[in-house]
């Protein structure tokens, strides 16, 4: 039963997958093909295509002709600029880092570095119980 759910869920899986990357070459596809006739080319290579042995198919290209940063630029276009939220993943306060020792020292106060003035900064006692 377990190995029948994890077989489906990986199937479930690589079909979302799939169908993610073919959406994404489609965009990129038409981004492509409207450049390129745009700009008169009638061909448009992958300069960072592999050949079945892994080896580059194109071995030299002066990069006059890079539609690259043109496409990547149209296709970031639409790309929100501040980060998706998410659920809010703050570690329980036992899971919490304490910061950096001087992490704020680019502000004006020192603030956290030095013990309370009530308190002997070598033994940390207070200063009152410092003759018992």
């Amino acid at each position: 039963m377990i190995a029948s759910f994890r077989r489906q869920a990986s199937a479930n899986l690589d079909e979302q997958g799939s169908r993610m990357r073919n959406n994404i070459l489609e965009e990129i596809r038409n981004v492509v093909s409207t450049k390129a006739r745009t700009a008169g080319f009638s061909l448009v290579i992958d300069t960072a295509a592999e050949s079945a042995k892994a080896t580059p198919v194109i071995l030299f290209n002066n990069g006059d002709n890079d539609l690259t940063d043109s496409v990547i630029a149209t296709l970031n276009a639409g790309a929100p600029t501040e980060p998706i939220p998410t659920e809010d993943k703050t570690p329980a306060p036992a899971e919490q880092k304490k910061p950096a020792l001087g992490s704020n020292l680019g502000t004006s106060s020192l603030e956290g570095l030095a013990p309370p003035p009530s308190t002997d900064p070598v033994t940390g006692r207070k200063k009152d119980d410092k003759n018992k």
